[in-house]
């Protein structure tokens, strides 16, 4: 009897199913395949491949129906591919309701007027679906909609402008969602908040972020009380800042960021159903009137970041009990941080950093939800053992780098098993706590380096076995590292202990760290080079500059396919081993060695190559002739280069800076080398003339010739090159006048004139007094005739100016630069007279 009293009540349950939901109309199916036919779901899409001709249609992934008819239809995320237009068989499923089309993409195309065939709809979703253009009229004809979402896909994609927003919602009194976001709307007027109020008096969600909204929030808005959630976001809304958000007592979500000005309201955080604010990137704001006391908040989230809602932290922040997540980075604060914050016990992640916090810092031992801790770049000083870090069990993340904490760090840190990154350099640490734990598995980041830290390595360090990155350096230690010690540690992906007064040492056996990248021991007392980097297979960026490597720099290191950048400089190295390859580094310094002989071949994409001050006796082709190499950066200065500058240097497309200083160097130079942005031939023996065939624009920046044998006029197209910054020609044979077409640079950026000790003629160029920038102009010891022109008193920034041993005349300027003058910037010039000169005109 039992059995059939429950075969009858599922049959009962089948049929009321049944009248509900209604087995698939024919007409409908029909339809649906039609859709299938045309919706392209190549890509991601699993809803519409599923549909088979010969099922309940109704059962069907997406779709669902009332009595046999299709009301509801979600096809988001499907990743269409199609075009939709008005034939489309979508707009004869009548009887729709609920319509979701987000995340497709459907051809950047138009809305098509279509949808308002669909009458029934009370949601809409065409949220980033790949529509474009001005949203059509037609959408405004579903007066039943309760929630639509027209969220553009990307920064004004959409657009609402004819017709405008009081048009598009007039009719949809039932709406109680609308969404957006990134359409345009820059061209409404400013009564757009009176036209919500008055067209959608039961709203409860408002999403108008990234609209191009202008001018104040209207008060209007608050007679919406329904509202919820509300998000402003990137806007440029002018002040005042809305106080009368405050009376929105429904209130749980506001995002105001990018968007506001004007003197904060603090008056929103009193609001009892609020759980998330975001001011952040309201640079504009200024700080208001945060309540001192703060009582029942439900408040989840503040996000403060960039906006000076304060000058100090508020005291009454720790009355925010419910708080989870707090940024405050980026806001000009200033003072110690409360110690009412130790009461936040449900924190889950706290950014203050980039402040000029200073003081101690709390204890967050309450806060065992903790997972990020953000106080980088402050002010903060005293000790970390305020804070029992083994009560924070969940911690993630530590940052305390930039600021001047000191004395022991506790060891307990790197024990705390979940912690992934604790980043604490640019501080005082001197040591760690003597504590016994289970080193982190989790620990990925460690960076302590710029620290004084001192004593042996910590052991610690060689059980962090999921160590990627660690950074020991610019410390103290004074002890000696075995590398075979850091055998275990097989993630690291980068390895940097220079400058730290560590000796590094290879140990018994060859270390092997196989997945390392970038591996930095500058001055770590290497006697060579880690023989574990021959035929490593992912090593990119090697430093082991200012060691003691002698000998030879091994062919064997060019054979690394991985490896783009190398310093090997300020060590003893005197020759590099000959190879046949053609080396494709990006970046290589050999600098400050006893190198001769030849260099190998560089390919073009070589960025870099550094090798001054060594010592190759020769000439340029010698050393770096056979490369055909696309540099960025070529320095050879100082290594006993002589002879003259080859035309084949022009093959190297030498582009930003070439550096030939302080060799032996003699002959002309070419023209090519007038191309490079940074040029410094100074202290060689060239002579010629400077070609007067500068291109415009020219792309110099900073040119350095002096102490050579230079004669000839200074070129006139030196006028052409807008970039110019710095100029020195000084101790040269220079004749003729300087050209008045110096001072007519276009952009006008010069700093630096030095043309000194040379044999120019003529008048000083009235023309310098454009260079507005120019901070020092150095002209003594040539020939200088006329007076000092009166222009020159205009120029606010010079503080140096020397126009001694001339043959200037009359009365030096007036002006507040050059009372700042001394005599031994004028003298040797017998017809100048006045201020600061004795002799009076």
């Amino acid at each position: 009897m039992a059995s059939s009293s429950w075969l009858v009540l599922c049959v009962a349950v089948l049929y009321a199913s049944a009248l509900a939901h209604g087995q698939c109309h024919e007409s409908q199916r029909s339809l649906l395949l039609l859709l299938k036919h045309d919706f392209n779901t190549t890509h991601w899409g699993n809803k519409i491949k599923s549909w088979g001709p010969t099922q309940d249609c109704c059962g069907w992934a997406g779709v669902t129906c009332t009595n046999g008819y299709v009301t509801g239809l979600d096809l988001s995320g499907e990743g269409i591919e199609a075009v939709l237009n008005d034939s489309s068989p979508l707009f004869e499923l009548r009887y729709l309701t609920t319509l979701n089309l987000k995340n497709n993409l459907f051809g950047a195309t138009t809305i098509p007027p279509s949808f308002a065939k669909l009458g029934n709809l009370v949601h809409l979703n065409l949220s980033a679906a790949g529509f474009v253009g001005q949203i059509p009229i037609e959408i405004s004809t579903l007066t039943r909609l309760e929630t639509l979402d027209i969220t553009a896909p990307y920064f004004f994609g959409l657009k609402v402008d004819n017709p405008n927003l009081s048009t598009l919602v007039g009719n949809m009194p039932n709406l109680v969602k609308l969404r957006l976001s990134y359409v345009d709307l820059s061209t409404q007027s400013s009564d757009w908040c009176q036209v919500l109020s008055s067209s959608a008096p039961h709203l409860q969600l408002l999403d108008l972020s990234n609209t191009g909204l202008s001018g104040p929030i209207h008060p209007s808005l608050g007679k919406l009380k329904s509202l919820s959630t509300i998000d402003l976001s990137s806007n440029s809304f002018s002040e005042p800042f809305p106080s009368f958000l405050s009376n929105f007592r429904n209130l749980t979500y506001l995002n105001l960021a990018d968007s506001v000005s004007g003197k904060f309201s603090g008056s929103v955080l009193q609001l009892p159903a609020l759980r998330y604010l975001d001011l952040s990137g309201n640079y504009g704001l200024g700080p208001g009137d945060f309540p001192s006391t703060i009582r029942n908040s439900s408040l989840e989230t503040l996000i403060l970041r960039s906006a000076p809602f304060s000058k100090n932290i508020p005291d009454s922040i720790g009355q925010l009990r419910m708080l989870s997540k707090l940024d405050i980075s980026e806001c000009h604060l200033v003072g110690e941080i409360p110690k009412s914050l130790s009461q936040l016990t449900r924190l889950v992640s706290v950014d203050m950093s980039s402040n000029s916090l200073t003081g101690l810092i709390p204890t967050f031992s309450q806060a065992r939800s903790l997972r990020e801790l953000d106080l980088r770049y402050n002010q903060l000083q005293g000790s970390l053992l305020s804070t029992d870090w083994k009560q924070l069990s969940h911690l993630e993340v530590l940052q305390l780098s930039s600021n001047s904490l000191s004395g022991s760090i506790p060891t307990a840190l790197f024990g705390i098993p979940t912690l992934q990154q604790a980043l604490l350099s640019e501080n005082h640490f001197t040591g760690f706590t003597k504590d016994s734990i289970t080193p982190s598995s989790q620990l990925h980041v460690l960076y302590i380096n710029e620290n004084e830290l001192r004593g042996e390595f910590p052991s610690f360090i060689f059980g962090l076995r999921g160590l990627r990155e660690l950074d020991l350096s610019n410390n103290n230690f004074g002890a000696t590292l075995h590398l075979n010690s850091l055998q275990r540690l097989k993630d690291l992906t980068s390895l940097y202990l220079s400058h730290s007064n560590l000796v590094v040492e290879m140990g018994p056996g060859t270390p092997s760290f196989p997945l390392l990248k970038s591996l930095r021991l500058a001055s770590c007392g290497l006697k060579s080079i880690p023989i574990f980097l021959k035929n490593h297979s992912a090593i990119e960026d090697v430093d082991l500059s200012e060691n003691q490597i002698t000998g030879q720099v091994p062919s064997w290191i060019w054979d690394i396919g991985t490896l783009t950048s190398l310093d090997l400089s300020h060590n003893h190295l005197e020759s590099v081993e000959t190879t046949n390859a053609v080396i494709w580094f990006d970046y290589v310094d050999l600098s400050f060695n006893r190198l001769h002989g030849y260099l190998p071949a560089f390919a073009k994409t070589s960025m870099g190559l550094r090798v001054s001050n060594n010592q190759f006796n020769s000439t340029i082709s010698s050393v770096v002739g056979h490369s055909n190499a696309g540099f960025a950066v070529l320095n050879i200065s100082r290594s006993n280069l002589y002879g003259s500058i080859p035309e084949s240097i022009c093959n190297m497309s030498i582009s930003f800076s070439l550096d030939l200083s302080d060799n032996f160097l003699t002959g002309d130079i070419p023209e090519c080398l007038l191309n490079i942005r940074h040029l410094n031939l100074k202290g060689n023996n060239l002579s010629g003339i400077l070609p007067d065939t500068l291109p415009s624009p020219c792309s110099l920046e900073t040119v350095d010739i002096s102490g050579n044998s230079l004669h000839g006029s200074i070129p006139k197209s030196l006028g052409n090159c807008g970039e110019l910054e710095v100029l020195d020609l000084s101790y040269n044979k220079l004749e003729n006048a300087i050209p008045y077409e110096l001072g007519l640079v276009s952009t006008q950026r010069i700093k630096a004139i030095n043309v000194s000790h040379n044999e120019l003629t003529g008048p000083i160029p009235t023309s310098f007094g454009n260079l507005t920038l120019l901070e020092s102009l150095d002209l003594a010891d040539n020939k200088l005739s006329g007076s000092i022109p009166e222009q020159l008193a205009s120029l606010t920034f010079l503080s140096y100016f020397n126009v001694s041993n001339n043959q200037l005349v009359g009365r030096i300027p007036k002006g507040s630069q050059f009372r700042k003058f001394t005599q031994a910037s004028f003298e040797g010039n017998k017809g100048l007279c006045g201020y600061p000169l004795k002799k009076k005109c």
